[in-house]
């Protein structure tokens, strides 16, 4: 058995406290506070925002898909809490914001897994902007749906995890 998998083919509670825990410690530079965590539940049929979503891998002990999603509420306070400037929801300038909180994201995971003895690489983030987006639950895959709340407003967190 890989260090991916475990019997139940669920990801593992210790590994999704480190995204947990990644967030935390991304979110509080980003933002300049700690998101409240407001618990983890398995990713229904699928993530649904109106907003921006960054997704970007993590590749090597675990195989994972990681997707930050931010409603269009929270996308402008958070990128411009986050860049020191105002980014409206529509400039070219959102994409690069949210894409660089998901790697900080990705990298606090990296660095936290790296903690418990697992070896990662990251990939470069794509981010999308839309009215309804729908990040789409493939059958038999683990995963699990990490919200948050700040005060600039909520994000989530998914996470989905390769069973090979």
């Amino acid at each position: 058995m890989s260090a991916n998998t475990s019997t139940t083919d669920a990801i593992n509670p210790d590994h999704v406290q480190c995204v947990a825990d990644a967030v935390g410690s991304a979110m509080s530079w980003v933002a300049g506070e700690e998101p409240k965590f407001d618990g983890e539940a398995a990713v229904a049929e699928a993530l649904r925002c109106e907003g921006v979503v960054a997704c970007i891998s993590l590749v090597g002990d675990v195989d994972w898909s990681l997707v930050l999603s931010i409603p269009r509420a929270t996308a402008s306070v958070l990128a411009g809490r986050f860049a020191g400037f105002d980014i409206p929801y529509d400039s070219p300038d959102m994409g690069d914001a949210v894409g660089e909180m998901a790697n900080l994201v990705a990298g606090e995971a990296k660095v936290s897994l790296d903690g418990i003895g697992l070896s990662t690489e990251i990939s470069l983030p794509q981010v999308f902007r839309g009215d309804i987006i729908e990040v789409l639950k493939l059958p038999h895959v683990p995963s699990k749906l990490l919200a948050f709340e700040c005060t600039c407003g909520p994000l989530w967190v998914a996470i989905a995890q390769s069973s090979a």
